[in-house]
């Protein structure tokens, strides 16, 4: 099991957008992702559990990742936070 802290940089904290990213690239894999902030802990795979975790701007989330792939899996999520959970398409895109 790989678990890593990460910032929440946006300005709008975990909103929709960021949030389907991050399960975009959780499903890609076989390893469970969870996302824990503060005591709550919801499945990285689902919207609307980590929607209903309400994380604003400037907080800390743990990504946690465990099974086969979790290695992978954590290095995209860590490339995801980085970039504030934009995919480097859309990021691009936006300049």
């Amino acid at each position: 099991m790989r678990e890593e802290q990460v910032a929440i940089k946006d300005e709008f904290g975990m909103h929709l957008r960021s949030i389907m990213s991050l399960v975009e690239a959780a499903k890609s894999f076989d390893s469970d992702v969870s996302v824990r902030f503060g005591d709550e802990v919801a499945d990285g795979k689902s919207p609307w559990a980590l929607l209903a975790l309400g994380v604003i701007a400037g907080s800390r989330i743990t990504l946690c990742v465990e099974g086969p792939d979790e290695n992978a899996a954590m290095a995209k999520l860590l490339q995801l936070a980085e970039n504030s959970f934009v995919p480097p398409s859309e990021s691009e895109r936006d300049k």
